[in-house]
Formats: structure tokens, C-alpha cells, sequence
């Protein structure tokens, strides 16, 4: 009974608060969680005109020639492709050990995925096409010969150079509404330990066009799954206070649609076991109400290269094997077509342009101080 009083009586003074404040009612507020966050990559007739990048076998055996190896010693080696300890060379050496040091700094062996200047660069292919999913980041239209037509708002001069580097590694082909593999495979593994990461609007009235502020936040829990195995819409999650994952931006919904209005510095911490916290220079944010009260769109920016290349890296020399992607050919496209933020001393680039597909459900997002007035009665 005691409990109940002292929870009636916060009740009554948060009420009593909010009517003594003359705008404590004049804005509204909806949170959401994120379900789906990834590299964009917009598929196309003819947009690997060279064809796309080799499959793991393939590629295998252009780095078993690459490093002399006989035919038949290559036949032999590729027989265990499936399983890297089916086959050893002369040396005892797995093709999965073969592979990740296949690099040479001064003479010496060394470990490709870490170190993956230090092999030659294969020059992967690379996507081309009209359309590409994003932002004109720079504002420029026609200075660009690599720049873009976003296919649904066709907004043109859209700088998303990521989607020309990944575009053509088979694991990155497919169309909405499907998801292309590696990405499905990684968001699976991380997002039932990651802490969920939530989004908020607020603003004067979110059933009309006008003026929102957008926060983005993370959470203390990790998603929870439905009976399909995706995200849960309406659970409730507590806002870890943390400022290195705490993102506000002023906004505007336009016809529906929700846009920010200016450049953003978006910064969120992931899974650290699978990827850098992402970081993304100079972000656009552009969102679809759904009919299911989800939201659906993008974001866009610049993100450091070696950031994205470090998410691929933690898996080793299996991100080549089982996902057949050329990990030294990944890190010389990234630093090749990076386009923004110069090192002081060398002027290379180091941020690529990029453009990542978001999705959201509807959640609850409180404080933490909330729940635990809530939880005890105060």
C-alpha cells in the first residue's frame, strides 16, 4: 500500500509540474528502435560492366598463382576451400594460413588482413550505373564524374562512393526488400548483444509538416525478436546517458517525409567485438513513414575508411573464404576513392562517402532515472 501511495503522489507531482509549465503540452514525442542498419548498395542492369569480383575459389587461386604455386598444388590446396584444414601445402600450411600471408614488407611474410598494404593491389571491380542511394554532400552536381542520382528522390550529384566499392562483391547484390548477405549475416550476430540503438522526434504537432528535432541515442538493452526473428516493435528501452552515442539535430518533416536540416556529426558505438563505433562526418538523414508505423530510409556521410575496414578485418581471413571478398582489394578501393576529411601531413583523403540503409519500428525510450522512480515507488 505504501509503495502505491508513494507512486501515486510522483504521478500527481510530474502532472502537476507539467501544468504549471505553459509548453509542457505544446510538442509531441515518438521513439523508435533501430532494425536494420547497413551499406547501401543499389543493384542495376550493367553496373559491374567488368563483371563482378571473383567468388572465394577463384579468387584463391589467383593468390595461390600469385605466390607460385603449381597447378597441382593449387588443385590440391582448393580441395579444401570448404574446410581449411582438408589441405596442407608442403609447408604444412592451410589455405586460410596461405592467404593471410600472402603480404611482403621487406622481404617478409606478413599478415594481409592486418597489414593489407602489404599486398599488391588487385584493382576489385567497381560498380557503376546511374543510380546510387545517398546525399549530394559536397553540393556540387557536374564537377563530379563519379557522383550519382538518388532512384527515389533523384536528387543528382549524390556522393555514395562506398557503393562503387562494395557494388560489385556478390554478397552486397540484392534488391529491396531482400538483404544482401554478409550484411544480414553480420546485423544478425551483433544486434542480440548490442545495445539497441534508439531514435526520437519531437516537435509542436508530428501529424503535420513542420519543424522536429531528431535525437539519436543508445540504449542499455539489445533489441528483443518477435516470433519471425526480427525486431520487436513497442518494447520499452532506457537511454544509456552516455555523450559519445547521444546525437540531436533539428529536422523537418515534409510531406510526410523526415529530413534534417543540416550537417550532423553522427556518432554511435556498435558491437566493439565486430566493428569501430560509427562515425560519420557531414551526416544527411532522410526517412519513410511505413503503413506498420515503421520508419525506413537513409543516412549518408562521410565515414573513415579504416573504420569500415577494421568491421571486416575482425573476421580475419574467413571474410575472404566465406564471403569471397578480397580483403587488400576492400582497403586500396576504400583509400583510392576516399573523398573527404585530407591528413594534415600527406593530404590523402581519409573518409569515404557513403550512404547506409536505416530501419525502425516504433519503441519506448525513457531515462533511467524514470525507471528506477518507477520501479521503487519514489
Amino acid at each position: 500500500m505504501l509503495r502505491m501511495i508513494r507512486w501515486c503522489m510522483a504521478v500527481a507531482t510530474a502532472l502537476a509540474s507539467l501544468a504549471a509549465s505553459p509548453h509542457a503540452w505544446a510538442s509531441q514525442s515518438r521513439s523508435y528502435v533501430v532494425s536494420w542498419f547497413f551499406v547501401a548498395t543499389y543493384l542495376q542492369d550493367d553496373d559491374c560492366p567488368d563483371g563482378t569480383n571473383p567468388m572465394a575459389r577463384e579468387l584463391y587461386t589467383r593468390i595461390l598463382k600469385d605466390l607460385n604455386y603449381t597447378q597441382a598444388e593449387v588443385k590440391h590446396m582448393l580441395g579444401g576451400i570448404a574446410d581449411d584444414g582438408a589441405a596442407k601445402d608442403s609447408r604444412g600450411r592451410t589455405l586460410r594460413q596461405i592467404g593471410t600471408m600472402r603480404g611482403r614488407i621487406d622481404g617478409q611474410e606478413v599478415d594481409v588482413i592486418v597489414q593489407p598494404y602489404a599486398a599488391p593491389d588487385p584493382n576489385v571491380h567497381l560498380a557503376q550505373g546511374r543510380y546510387a542511394n545517398g546525399f549530394n554532400l559536397d553540393g556540387k552536381i557536374q564537377d563530379d564524374p563519379q557522383s550519382s542520382e538518388d532512384p527515389d528522390t533523384h536528387e543528382r550529384g549524390v556522393d555514395n562512393r562506398l557503393r562503387q566499392v562494395m557494388g560489385c562483391f556478390d554478397q552486397f547484390r540484392t534488391r529491396l526488400p531482400d538483404r544482401p548477405g554478409h550484411p544480414a549475416n553480420e546485423w544478425d550476430l551483433s544486434r542480440d548483444k548490442m545495445p539497441a540503438w534508439l531514435m526520437t522526434i519531437t516537435g509542436e504537432d508530428l501529424s503535420k509538416d513542420g519543424d522536429v528535432t531528431v535525437i539519436f541515442d543508445r540504449a542499455y538493452e539489445p533489441v528483443r525478436r518477435d516470433a519471425s526473428g526480427e525486431v520487436m516493435a513497442d518494447v520499452t528501452f532506457r537511454i544509456d546517458p552516455d555523450a559519445r552515442s547521444h546525437v540531436k539535430v533539428p529536422g523537418k518533416i515534409v510531406k510526410g517525409q523526415l529530413i534534417t536540416t543540416q550537417p550532423f556529426e553522427f556518432t554511435m558505438s556498435g558491437d566493439p567485438s565486430i566493428g569501430a563505433p560509427f562515425v560519420i562526418h557531414q551526416s544527411r538523414l532522410r526517412l519513410d513513414p511505413q503503413a506498420d508505423r515503421a520508419m525506413k530510409g537513409y543516412l549518408g556521410g562521410f565515414r573513415p575508411y579504416h573504420d569500415i575496414y577494421f568491421t571486416f578485418a575482425t573476421l580475419g581471413a574467413g571474410t575472404e573464404i566465406t564471403y569471397s571478398i578480397d580483403m587488400p582489394g576492400l582497403y586500396h578501393a576504400m583509400k583510392r576513392l576516399a573523398d573527404y576529411d585530407p591528413d594534415p601531413k600527406t593530404g590523402e583523403m581519409r573518409a569515404i562517402s557513403s550512404a547506409y540503409r536505416i530501419e525502425l519500428v516504433p519503441a519506448f525510450a525513457v531515462t533511467r532515472d524514470a525507471t528506477q522512480s518507477m520501479a521503487s515507488g519514489r
